[in-house]
């Protein structure tokens, strides 16, 4: 078991170092302006879910309702996106995409397709218990690199 634990955490480690440098990374995604993978990824979850409001944003992505606030103030000002508020509900911020968030959000989907279609395929050819044992084992070790941030 020691073997596959080094194994483990060093293929986590290199997984999280190429996560990183594509974080830092911005693309234009046809819209004309470059956006960094946080930006688009939420431009993203406001295209896919637009009755979240920052909270469930923040929930969504694993981040705090401050980071969410500060990129949506920064994607608005730079016209991906409006904030908006129902009448009937005056308390919550919601957001929708501009005509130039659909654009970004349009390039995004087209920019996945063309990137992930090899490995979307690799998993077509794999059984549900095999991308849920995938799923739980992310999910998973995901809450546990969340300790270092704890201390």
């Amino acid at each position: 078991m020691k073997k596959f634990a080094e194994e483990l955490d060093l293929a986590v480690e290199r997984f999280i170092n190429a996560m990183d440098a594509m974080r830092k990374k911005p693309r234009d995604y046809n819209c004309g302006e470059l956006l960094y993978p946080s930006e688009i990824h939420l431009i993203e979850t406001i295209g896919k879910y637009p009755d979240l409001n920052t909270t469930q944003i923040a929930e969504r992505h694993g981040v705090s309702k401050g980071l969410v606030s500060q990129l949506t103030t920064k994607l608005e000002r730079k016209g991906f996106l409006q904030k908006f508020q129902y009448k009937e509900n005056k308390k919550e911020v919601f957001f929708k995409l501009t005509d130039k968030g659909k654009c970004a959000y349009d390039g995004h989907i087209e920019y996945h397709k063309a990137r992930n279609m090899e490995v979307y395929d690799e998993f077509e050819g794999y059984s549900e218990k095999q991308k849920e044992l995938i799923l739980s084992f992310l999910r998973k070790h995901t809450e546990y690199l969340k300790q270092y941030d704890d201390n």
